[in-house]
């Protein structure tokens, strides 16, 4: 009877053992381990929630890929927490509406708003913008500043996703199933 008990508990622990590595892998895929900058972040927020100071958060979703238009954001949506009244806003933004993106100086041309991040990106076709919506960050600045003339809302922080990101973060939670009435 002894052995018998020795050996289900040996086969449990390795059951457990198995899942738990297993379990260690996906979540390793999923969780990446946060920038130095995101890192210096989370003491800005901490700090603006401490203070009960509202944060703006600009999310931009875009298809990416080879084709003209891999940075149009076809998703764009400010989410607006208010520490003071323990609230959180998310405002979806429709990417069709018609704002003047600054594209020479203080002056610009009138685009769609989902524009904006690809046209910060885009140094070559808009040599003379603003240097603060120029280079590797200018799309997202480019982007913030737009939106900001839209809702009113200084922007705080920027976070953006292509659709392969998008793909990546379903094949790592290996698939989702969708059941169609």
């Amino acid at each position: 009877m002894k052995k018998i008990l020795v050996a289900v508990l040996f086969l449990l622990f390795i059951i457990v053992a198995v899942f738990y590595f297993w379990l260690q892998s996906i979540t390793q895929k999923i969780f990446i381990p946060p920038a130095k900058t995101v890192a210096a972040s989370k003491s800005t927020i901490q700090q603006s929630l401490d203070d009960k100071t509202p944060i703006n958060i600009l999310l931009l979703g875009y298809g990416g890929g080879d084709h003209d238009g891999a940075y149009l954001t076809d998703s764009i949506i400010t989410v607006h927490i208010d520490p003071g009244t323990q609230k959180i806003f998310l405002i979806s933004i429709p990417r069709d509406i018609w704002v003047k993106i600054p594209t020479n100086g203080e002056e610009g041309s009138y685009s769609k708003i989902n524009a904006a991040y690809q046209i910060g990106l885009d140094d070559i076709n808009y040599p003379d913008k603003q240097e603060k919506f120029s280079g590797p960050g200018g799309g997202a600045k480019l982007a913030e500043y737009v939106v900001s003339q839209v809702t009113g809302f200084s922007i705080n922080f920027f976070v953006g996703i292509d659709f392969s990101g998008f793909t990546k973060t379903i094949d790592t939670l290996e698939g989702v199933d969708i059941a169609v009435n």
